[in-house]
């Protein structure tokens, strides 16, 4: 196979797995725009291998069972940052969708390896939404008035995972409904804000309360508030 061929594969693999993980790149999950782009561009270029070894004893197919095995260790990674909820489970299954699309590539198969990442994308941002706006709606009843808050917290970087979890499983144990969740390090501090937008019946400011005394005893946390959005 000549380089210029192998070079386009890969870069194609790289790009395709950069546009499927986009969506969940916005999403804020645990894995970003760079592991999804190198799972995909490493599914190629190890699915490259049985072509490119004259007389070797082994298929694409075993060599894409060895990196769906490895592939699983970043998903044992994302079950524990993310729990196994809807969210750490879209990620997971885009995380599997790139080493097909690395695959399609090693073949060839670009323009069908194109359309393949397209509809991944298309199925992480509109049956994404189209699911969360169903819970929601069937959640909370429609002749109860909807009020939306926002939900503030600062703690040091390594107990993120650990407030963001229990801010989860406690919005989960209440009728608030999460519908943003965005993380930004203050400064050059060991700090980081988590700003929640979380939305309920109008009477539940006692439940915010008792949600946020409860972080604020969690490790690490320098402080926690809400306040309604305006």
């Amino acid at each position: 196979m000549d380089w210029k061929i192998l070079f386009l594969y890969v870069v194609v693999a790289l790009l395709l797995g950069v546009l499927a993980g986009s969506e969940r790149q916005q999403s804020q999950c645990a894995i970003g725009l760079c592991t999804y782009a190198l799972v995909s561009a490493g599914s190629c270029l190890l699915a490259l291998i049985a072509q490119l070894t004259p007389g070797m004893m082994i298929n694409a197919f075993s060599i894409v069972s060895g990196v769906l095995l490895g592939v699983g260790l970043l998903v044992c990674w994302v079950i524990i940052r993310e729990g196994l909820n809807l969210r750490g489970l879209y990620t997971i299954v885009t995380l599997s969708c790139t080493v097909a699309l690395g695959v399609l590539c090693s073949t060839g198969l670009l323009i069908e390896a194109t359309i393949a990442s397209l509809l991944i994308l298309c199925a992480n941002t509109l049956l994404h939404n189209l699911t969360t706006d169903s819970h929601q709606q069937s959640a909370i009843p429609v002749n109860e008035p909807i009020q939306y808050y926002n939900i503030h917290i600062i703690c040091l970087i390594q107990d993120e995972p650990q407030v963001r979890d229990l801010m989860r499983h406690q919005l989960g144990e209440s009728r608030l409904h999460i519908l943003s969740l965005h993380s930004e390090q203050l400064d050059s501090s060991l700090r980081i804000e988590i700003r929640v937008k979380v939305c309920g019946q109008a009477n539940f400011t006692d439940q915010l309360e008792n949600l946020v005394s409860r972080i604020t005893l969690e490790k690490g946390v320098n402080s926690a508030r809400w306040q309604l959005c305006t």
